[in-house]
C-alpha cells in the first residue's frame, strides 16, 4: 500500500511540474477570430516579431507572424500589435547625438500591456533599450520621451551627456493625477 501512495504522488507531482511548462493562451487573428493554443516563450524575449505555438500540447509547432496576430495573451501577460511612431535614438554613449529631440520612426510592435484601464501603460525592449508608451481614452498609444544627448563643449564646460526627459511633462499633461505633484 504504501509503494502505491509513493507512486501516486510521484505521478502527481511529475504531471503538474510537466504541466507548468504548458500554459493554455490564445491568440486572436486580424479577422477577430481567437485561437486558443500553447505559446512557446523560449525564443523570445519582451518584444516578440512572432509567436509559436501548438494547437494541442503534443501538437506540431505553427508560427504567427506580426502581420497575422492582432493580440496574444500569455499566462497574465497580453501583447498587442501596433502601428506606432518610436523613438530611435541611440543611448549609447558612443552614438550619441548632439540634439534632444527624439528620432521618430514607424513601426509595427508587440506591446506588453503592463497596466490596462483609462489610461494604458505598455512596454517593449528594442536594439536593448526599454521603452514605455501610454495610451489615453483608447487613443493611439504614444511614446514616453526619455533619451540621452551630447552636450557639446564650451569655452566654460566640458562636453557632457544629458538627459530628454520629456516623459515627465508627458504624463503630467495627459495622465491627469488627482494629487500628484512631480515634487514627490
Amino acid at each position: 500500500m504504501k509503494n502505491l501512495t509513493f507512486f501516486a504522488l510521484f505521478f502527481t507531482f511529475y504531471s503538474s511540474i510537466a504541466q507548468q511548462g504548458a500554459n493554455k493562451d490564445y491568440f486572436i487573428d486580424n479577422d477577430g477570430i481567437k485561437t486558443a493554443c500553447y505559446i512557446d516563450v523560449k525564443e523570445w524575449s519582451r518584444n516578440p516579431k512572432s509567436i509559436r505555438y501548438k494547437l494541442e500540447e503534443k501538437g506540431q509547432m505553427l508560427n504567427g507572424t506580426i502581420t497575422n496576430v492582432k493580440e496574444f495573451v500569455v499566462g497574465e501577460a497580453v501583447y498587442v500589435r501596433t502601428d506606432i511612431q518610436v523613438d530611435n535614438t541611440s543611448n549609447n554613449p558612443d552614438s550619441l547625438k548632439t540634439t534632444k529631440s527624439p528620432e521618430w520612426k514607424d513601426e509595427t510592435l508587440f506591446l506588453s500591456v503592463l497596466v490596462d484601464g483609462k489610461a494604458d501603460l505598455f512596454y517593449c525592449k528594442r536594439k536593448g533599450r526599454d521603452q514605455f508608451f501610454y495610451r489615453v481614452d483608447n487613443n493611439p498609444p504614444i511614446q514616453l520621451v526619455h533619451n540621452l544627448y551630447l552636450i557639446p563643449k564650451t569655452d566654460t564646460q566640458a562636453q557632457r551627456i544629458g538627459t530628454n526627459n520629456t516623459y515627465w511633462n508627458e504624463l503630467m499633461n495627459d495622465v491627469n493625477c488627482l494629487n500628484y505633484s512631480a515634487e514627490r
